[in-house]
C-alpha cells in the first residue's frame, strides 16, 4: 500500500463495491497499521467502512490508524477523531446489553476502542460492559486501562468476582499503576482468599522486582520498598501465573523482555487463557514488537461430554471412534450427540488475536465446532491417510518493514538527508510425514518422519548525504542481521512397545544469529567500504568447551569484534566508530550422523523386559548409554547398564521354599571385577522346636572369601540358642553364641565372642525366683568376662516375707 489518501480512497471503494473482498480484503485492512504518518484527510477516507457490511473486519485497521494519528497531533477536542470513536461505540449500542446475535460485534468493537487508545468519549459505554454482571466474561474481560480506574479497582477487590476477570483487572491497574494503587494492591494481597488471583499477583510482583526491563524500573524501585508479606508460590500447572524473563546492556543501551501470562478459572480444570509479549528497548525507546494471545472457554465440558465417563465415547469405543463413520463426523452427527447428552457444541469458544508494534493486526473467534470446520464433515480417515504421505512445504517472504527520510535545510543552502529502511526475507522449508493410521489399534504403532529448515535475513540501510541535485555526497551504515538452522529427525513406535527417535546432527557449522554492520561513503552513485577506527580493535570470543564437546559432539561459539575507541577524544558515539559483529555458532566436533534413543517395554506371563538406551553412531567419542532389565517369574532378575565411564551388569535368582531358599547374585563391573553373594536358608521344625540354618558367601576380588555360617534352635516362649561363625574377615574365624531361657524358677542371657580360638569375651546375668506361701526369694546375678580375667562379678539375695524385706 501506498500509503495515500487516493490509495485508501481506492481501497474503500473497491471494498464497498464489493470487487475486493474475502482474504484479499482482510490483508488490505491488515496493512493500515503499518501506515506511519496517516493524515486527518486518511481518517475520512477510511470512515465509510466502518458503517459497510465487514465493519467488524476493519474497525481494527481504522483504530490502528486513529492511534497513530493521535500519537502525533491532538486529538481531545477533534471533531471528526470523535465521529469515527462514535461509529464504534454506536456498534455497541445504547446501554450495552449483549445477547448470543451482538457478542461478537461488540466483542470487536471494545478491541477496536482498545486499539484506538483515544476513548474518552465512550468512557461510559465501556465501562457499561464491564460493570454489568450479567455481561457475558469474553466482554467484561476487555478493560481499558486508565480512564475507567475506580470501576477496574473495585472489580480486583470484589472477591466475588470470577478470579479470571479479577486478574484481568489486575493487569489494567498495573499498565501505570500511582503509589496509591500499588499500596491498595498490597493490601488486597495481603488479605486474599482466592489462590487463582494470590498466585498471578504475587508471581508479577515478584517479577517486577527482579526485572531488568528499563520500562519497568519505576514501577520496581516503588515495590522494592516494601517485602511482600505473603506468598503464593503455588504449582504452575494449576494455578494462574506470570512469567518474565529480561535483560538489559547499560554500555549499549540495549535490551529485550519476554512477558508471558497463563491465566486459570476458578470454573475450569483447565487454562483458560495465555499471552506472550516480546519487546525490545533500544536506545532509550521501547518497542513492542510482538504480542500473541487466546482465550479458550468450554473445552473441559466438550472433552467430558464426549470422553469421560458417562460421555458418547466409553473407554472401549475411544479406540474405534476413528474407525466408526469412514465417511467422518457430521455436524449433524454431533448435534445428535449433543441432544442424547444434554450438551451444547456452542460451549466450545474461544478466540486470538496477534499485536505488532502494539497495533492489533488480527482477531479472530470461533463459537462451536462449526466455526472451526466451516459446516463441514470431518473426515478423521482422509486426514490420516494424507498426514501418512510425505508433504512438502516451502515458503519465502520478503517485504519492507521501515522506510523513513527526514530533510533538513542548511545555511550552504543544500538539504541534509536523513533515511533509513529497512527489509527482511523469511523463509522456511519442511517436508515429512505422520502415520498415525495405526495409533488406535489395540498394540498401537506411529510414525514420524521430517525436517525443517528455517532461515531468515534483516537487513537495515540509514545513510546521512547532502544533496545538491547534480552530486551527492555522505556517509552510509548497512545493518544485516541472520540467522539459519535446521532440525532433521525420525521417531517411531512399534505395537505399543518400542519406541525410538533419531535426530540428525547439524551441518558442520550453523549459524544460530549473526549481526554486523559496515560503513561506506557514498559519491555520486558509488560507494566506498570504510574501515573506521582500526586502532585497538577488540575481539571476545567464548566457546561452551571441550566438556560439553565431548558429552554432546557439539561446541557453542559466541564472537564479538568491536572498536574500543574509548580512549579516543574525538571519536564518535557508538556505533559510528566502527564495524561490529557478533555471533553465535554451533560447531560440529565429531563426526557421528545423528542422535539415536530407544524405549522398550515388553511383558507377558513369565518376564518383562525393559530398555532405555542414547547413542551417536559413528562418533569417536564412545557416548553410549543404556539400561537393559530382565524380570522373570522364577524369580530372576537381570540388570545390565553401559556407559562411557563404567560397564555393570547384576544378576539375581531366588529358588525354593517355605523350609529350603537359595539367593545367589553376582555384580560384574568393566567385564572384569566380578562381586557375587550367594545364600541358603533351611528351616526344620520338630513339635515346638524350630531350627534355621543360613549360610551367606560373599566373593570380593583381590579378598579372601567371607562366609556366613550360623545355627539358630528356637522353643517357643522357653529358650533361644544361636550361634554365628564368620570366616574371611580375620586370620582366625570370628564366634559369637547367644543362648537365651526363660523358665518359671529362673530367666538368663549368656553371650559370648570370640577372635581366636579359646579367647572369649562374655555377658552373663540370670535371675532366680523362689516363691513360697510366706516368702519370695530373688537372687540376681551379673558376669562380665576377658580372655584373661573376669572384669566384673555381681551377685546377691532379696527375701520379701510377710511385713518385713531381707536384703
Amino acid at each position: 500500500m501506498l500509503g495515500t489518501k487516493a490509495s485508501l480512497r481506492l481501497i474503500t471503494n473497491l471494498i464497498n463495491m464489493k470487487e475486493v473482498r474475502g482474504m484479499e480484503a482482510n490483508m488490505w485492512l491488515t496493512t493500515l497499521s503499518f501506515i506511519k504518518d496517516p493524515t486527518k484527510e486518511m481518517l475520512n477516507e477510511v470512515k465509510p467502512l466502518i458503517s459497510s457490511e465487514d465493519s467488524e473486519e476493519a474497525m481494527l485497521g481504522v483504530s490502528s490508524l486513529v492511534y497513530a494519528y493521535c500519537k502525533k497531533n491532538e486529538c481531545e477536542n477533534d471533531v471528526d477523531i470523535a465521529s469515527i470513536v462514535a461509529s464504534i461505540e454506536d456498534k455497541i449500542g445504547v446501554g450495552c446489553h449483549v445477547d448470543k446475535n451482538n457478542l461478537g460485534k461488540v466483542i470487536r468493537s471494545l478491541r477496536s476502542l482498545g486499539n484506538a487508545g483515544f476513548v474518552s468519549n465512550a468512557i461510559r459505554t465501556i465501562s457499561n460492559c464491564m460493570t454489568k454482571r450479567e455481561n457475558p466474561t469474553e466482554v467484561r474481560l476487555l478493560l481499558y486501562k486508565p480512564s475507567v480506574r475506580d470501576d477496574v479497582m473495585a472489580i480486583f477487590r470484589n472477591k466475588d468476582e470470577d478470579s479470571e476477570l479479577r486478574i484481568a483487572s489486575y493487569q489494567a491497574l498495573m499498565t501505570c499503576p500511582s503509589d496509591n494503587v500499588l499500596s491498595r494492591v498490597r493490601n488486597v494481597l495481603e488479605s486474599e482468599e482466592v489462590n487463582q488471583v494470590g498466585s498471578y499477583v504475587w508471581s508479577h510482583l515478584t517479577n517486577l522486582m527482579e526485572t531488568s526491563s528499563p520500562l519497568k524500573q519505576e514501577i520496581k524501585n516503588i515495590i522494592n520498598d516494601q517485602a511482600l508479606k505473603k506468598e503464593f508460590d503455588l504449582e504452575k500447572l494449576k494455578y494462574s501465573r506470570n512469567y518474565e524473563g529480561s535483560f538489559f546492556l547499560e554500555k549499549l543501551n540495549t535490551g529485550a523482555s519476554i512477558d508471558s501470562n497463563v491465566v486459570w478459572s476458578s470454573k475450569s480444570f483447565l487454562p483458560r487463557s495465555a499471552m506472550t509479549n516480546i519487546t525490545f528497548d533500544l536506545f532509550g525507546h521501547s518497542v513492542n514488537l510482538l504480542e500473541i494471545g487466546g482465550r479458550m472457554e468450554g473445552l473441559e465440558y466438550f472433552l467430558e461430554s464426549y470422553f469421560g465417563p458417562n460421555g458418547y465415547f466409553q473407554e472401549n469405543d475411544v479406540k474405534e471412534v476413528t474407525k466408526q463413520n469412514i465417511k467422518g463426523i457430521s455436524n449433524t452427527k454431533m448435534e445428535d450427540i449433543d441432544r442424547q447428552f444434554d450438551t451444547e457444541s456452542d460451549s466450545l469458544k474461544g478466540d486470538l488475536y496477534m499485536r505488532v508494534f502494539g497495533n492489533e493486526l488480527l482477531f479472530t473467534r470461533f463459537t462451536g465446532l462449526s466455526d472451526i470446520t466451516d459446516g463441514k464433515s470431518i473426515n478423521i480417515l482422509d486426514i490420516l491417510t494424507a498426514l501418512a504421505k510425505k508433504q512438502e512445504y516451502s515458503f519465502t517472504q520478503s517485504y519492507v518493514f521501515l522506510d523513513s527520510s527526514v530533510i533538513i535545510p542548511t545555511m550552504a543552502g543544500f538539504p541534509l538527508n536523513l533515511t533509513i529502511d529497512g527489509s527482511a526475507t523469511v523463509d522456511l522449508r519442511a517436508s515429512g510425514k505422520m502415520d498415525l493410521t495405526k495409533i488406535t489399534d489395540r498394540s498401537p504403532s506411529l510414525s514420524l518422519d521430517g525436517y525443517m529448515k528455517p532461515s531468515g535475513a534483516v537487513q537495515i540501510n540509514s545513510m546521512m548525504s547532502v544533496d545538491a541535485f547534480v552530486t551527492k555526497s555522505g556517509m552510509k551504515m548497512v545493518s544485516t542481521m541472520h540467522s539459519s538452522s535446521s532440525l532433521e529427525g525420525h521417531v517411531e513406535l512399534k505395537n505399543g512397545k518400542v519406541l525410538s527417535a533419531q535426530i540428525k546432527t547439524p551441518f558442520d557449522k550453523m549459524e544460530v544469529f549473526n549481526i554486523k554492520t559496515a560503513f561506506f561513503t557514498v559519491h555520486r552513485e558509488s560507494e566506498r567500504e570504510q574501515k573506521m577506527i582500526t586502532a585497538n580493535r577488540q575481539t571476545k570470543k567464548v566457546c561452551s568447551g571441550d566438556k560439553l564437546a565431548k558429552i554432546t559432539g557439539l561446541e557453542l561459539c559466541a564472537e564479538l569484534q568491536y572498536p574500543n575507541a574509548s580512549l579516543i577524544a574525538d571519536a564518535p558515539y557508538f556505533p559510528m566508530t566502527g564495524p561490529v559483529s557478533a555471533g553465535l555458532t554451533l560447531l560440529k566436533r565429531d563426526t557421528h550422523a545423528s542422535y539415536n534413543m530407544e524405549y522398550k517395554f515388553v511383558k507377558d506371563k513369565q518376564e518383562a523386559r525393559a530398555r532405555v538406551a542414547f547413542s551417536t553412531p559413528g562418533s569417536n567419542v564412545d557416548r553410549e548409554l543404556s539400561f537393559d532389565c530382565l524380570v522373570r517369574s522364577d524369580p530372576l532378575l537381570e540388570i545390565s547398564m553401559i556407559s562411557p565411564w563404567k560397564r555393570v551388569s547384576v544378576r539375581g535368582a531366588l529358588v525354593g521354599d517355605n523350609q529350603q531358599k537359595q539367593v545367589a547374585g553376582r555384580i560384574v563391573i568393566d567385564d572384569r571385577d566380578e562381586y557375587s553373594v550367594t545364600g541358603e536358608w533351611i528351616r526344620t521344625r520338630k513339635g515346638q522346636l524350630y531350627t534355621y540354618n543360613p549360610y551367606i558367601e560373599i566373593i570380593i576380588p583381590n579378598m579372601e572369601n567371607i562366609r556366613l555360617s550360623s545355627s539358630v534352635e528356637y522353643v517357643v516362649g522357653k529358650s533361644f540358642n544361636g550361634e554365628l561363625t564368620v570366616k574371611g574377615l580375620s586370620k582366625q574365624p570370628i564366634q559369637s553364641k547367644v543362648n537365651l531361657i526363660s523358665k518359671k524358677a529362673m530367666s538368663s542371657m549368656k553371650t559370648s565372642i570370640s577372635f581366636e580360638p579359646g579367647k572369649d569375651y562374655s555377658f552373663e546375668s540370670r535371675l532366680q525366683n523362689t516363691q513360697t506361701k510366706k516368702a519370695t526369694k530373688l537372687m540376681p546375678y551379673l558376669s562380665i568376662r576377658t580372655p584373661k580375667e573376669e572384669v566384673t562379678a555381681l551377685g546377691g539375695s532379696m527375701e520379701y516375707k510377710s511385713g518385713s524385706l531381707i536384703l
